[in-house]
């Protein structure tokens, strides 16, 4: 650093974070890796680039994150295309091997719950282990284990707007941790908080303007009590909408002057004042959640090259899947049925029956907000003639 030599710190800290490493010093090792990666990306270094993913992926594999391990293998390849990486999930897929050799029940369920975080952009794939975890921690006898794999499975439902499935996964790992929760930590309290949200959230959006209420009110008063701001204020923001829809517009107008529009709220509560200030909420919630959704595709266009690249014509296919989604979250519906059509044809090229009527009744759905009747008409209905095929099969 005396002399300005920004590569020879890069690989300093590098080497640094391995040393933290290979002393079990997982955490310690992430920070001061994320530092040499951000510098080796600063300088255009890809081989150091690439270098620091290696490591920051072995240890994150070490905490059990395989959300960022699998980033970083996706990193990887976009740094260095030619590159032979093992994926992180062929590696957790062998230690989900082992386990079941070992019939360690715990071990199987950490494994699938890895895999699960692994491939969390694969929805359909990352249910599916987090419902065999589920299954294993109810053997092992886990509550708490089974409470978050309801967690994980209803946070997959929510990014799918399965508000009836996110509602249902959220209410039972509440239930299931509704007597454990509050044992004095702070991280508990806020755990249990986060789960009320969640369901309120989606009591919200299935128009159960009374049972959002009482989630959403008792998720704040929970991040109230451990002092979680940001928490509250999210909770603050949807209560201001959930009020106005239940008619009572002076606690509509309290709630939204504690949330995101602060001092542009006033006493006065008069009911077309308070229309217009939740409609201003309204849209600057939207715009943060448009505003997300535009991180989301640039995230799933960058992983939609990887895949190509690859050859993963599965991972494409649902990476194609989500971005449709996507697009039509932010009202891109031409470039939605697109994307839908596409991966609709390369799960046909695949022979993936099931998987292409999906994206044929989400394209038949776009097509029709769109306003084109016609085409949707007779893509949904080649969708129910697919579905009715397959279920004679």
């Amino acid at each position: 650093r005396s002399v300005g030599n920004r590569k020879g710190e890069a690989e300093c800290l590098h080497n640094l974070g391995a040393a933290h490493f290979n002393d079990g010093r997982a955490e310690q090792a992430v920070v001061v890796l994320n530092e040499a990666l951000q510098l080796s990306v600063a300088l255009k270094d890809s081989k150091g680039a690439t270098r620091c993913l290696h490591s920051l992926k072995a240890a994150y594999v070490r905490q059990g994150n395989a959300s960022q391990a699998a980033q970083c293998v996706l990193l990887i390849s976009e740094y260095s295309p030619n590159a032979e990486v093992e994926s992180i999930t062929e590696q957790l897929e062998q230690d989900l091997a082992e386990a079941e050799r070992a019939g360690d029940i715990k071990a199987q369920a950490i494994s699938r719950l890895h895999l699960g975080d692994a491939t969390v952009n694969k929805e359909d794939v990352a249910l599916e282990h987090y419902a065999c975890a589920m299954d294993l921690l109810e053997m092992a006898g886990d509550a708490e284990g089974v409470s978050d794999c309801n967690r994980r499975i209803g946070s997959v439902r929510l990014a799918q707007s399965d508000y009836a499935g996110a509602l249902e996964a959220f209410e039972l790992a509440l239930t299931r941790f509704e007597e454990r929760w509050r044992d004095g930590t702070p991280a508990r309290v806020s755990y249990y908080a986060q789960l009320l949200f969640d369901a309120g959230v989606c009591h919200l959006a299935l128009e159960h303007a009374e049972l959002a209420a009482e989630a959403l009110e008792e998720s704040l008063r929970l991040r109230q009590e451990v002092e979680d701001a940001p928490g509250a204020e999210e909770c603050e923001n949807q209560l201001g909408v959930v009020y106005a829809r239940l008619g009572d517009t002076r606690k509509a107008m309290a709630a939204l002057a504690r949330g995101v529009m602060g001092d542009a709220v006033q006493e006065e509560d008069a009911p077309g004042k308070v229309l217009g200030v939740t409609s201003r909420a309204s849209t600057i919630i939207n715009v943060k959640r448009f505003q997300d959704t535009a991180r989301t595709i640039e995230q799933h266009q960058t992983s939609l090259k990887v895949y190509q690249t690859r050859g993963d014509k599965r991972g494409e296919a649902n990476c194609l899947l989500l971005l449709g989604q996507a697009y039509q979250e932010t009202q891109r519906l031409g470039q939605a049925a697109e994307t839908l059509a596409a991966c609709q044809a390369l799960r046909e090229e695949m022979n993936d029956f099931q998987g292409a009527a999906e994206a044929m009744k989400r394209r038949g759905c776009v097509l029709a907000d769109a306003g084109d009747a016609g085409l949707a008409v007779e893509v949904l209905e080649e969708y129910l003639a697919a579905v009715s095929g397959q279920g004679e099969e």
